[in-house]
């Protein structure tokens, strides 16, 4: 299942979400500059409609030992022209991405219009591919990135563990809505994930019934080749 909502009050957040948060999985993309949410939803399930198929995704062409000797790190870069990030020639790519990280440095209005452009994508094109697959692992592009990666602790998956959630999102939106140096040109995401005791993990948690909300915020930076490190 795909949502889709503006909001501008806690109220309206936890009320919202606490139908989201019946299924299996929850994914949401949220808009900063127009308080728009994209909650995406599914369950898991051995069972397949009409419109689906079982996930049997297509072995790769070449190893991940094999593709670092030829210097292609990561996934292939997104675009009309399929390249990976050590290709000379990748026209598409390095449009979209010169434009993304130059947004980044503008006032909040381009910014803004550049995130409703990017949660249009998701809502048709990523949306319909994931559908198609089945997969939870269907997204196998990207752009040069960085992710700003946040877990914050909660007190649970009702009440007062979605309030703390709108809470955090409202202080990002404080920072990226007025002037300044840094204005994001792509959907925040979040999720819901249980704590565990993972060695070096931003969850770890003695208490098994934990809870945290994982906020994803992503920088774009300019085009530049990947290699290993050390």
């Amino acid at each position: 299942r795909m949502g889709f909502m503006v909001l501008t009050l806690e109220s309206e957040f936890v009320r919202g979400f606490k139908n989201y948060l019946r299924h299996d999985r929850l994914e949401t993309f949220y808009d900063p500059y127009t308080g728009g949410f994209l909650p995406l939803m599914w369950d898991l399930t051995d069972e397949f409609d009409e419109g689906g198929c079982e996930n049997n995704p297509i072995a790769p062409d070449r190893t991940t030992a094999e593709r670092a000797l030829r210097d292609h790190y990561g996934a292939k870069l997104i675009g009309l022209l399929f390249k990976w990030s050590n290709n000379q020639i990748s026209p598409i790519h390095d449009l979209v991405q010169l434009s993304c990280s130059t947004v980044q440095d503008s006032g909040p209005e381009a910014a803004a219009g550049a995130v409703a452009l990017v949660m249009g994508n998701i809502s048709i094109t990523q949306v319909t591919a994931a559908f198609a697959a089945y997969s939870e692992t269907w997204l196998t592009e990207a752009m040069q990135s960085m992710f700003m990666s946040y877990f914050v602790e909660i007190p649970d998956l009702g009440e007062e563990g979605l309030k703390k959630t709108y809470q955090l999102l409202q202080v990002v939106t404080d920072i990226v809505t007025k002037p300044g140096p840094f204005h994001i040109t792509a959907p925040m995401e979040f999720r819901f994930v249980r704590g565990g005791d993972s060695v070096m993990s931003g969850t770890y948690n003695t208490n098994p019934n934990s809870m945290y909300v994982n906020l994803d915020i992503i920088g774009f930076i300019d085009s530049c080749k990947s290699r290993k490190t050390r």
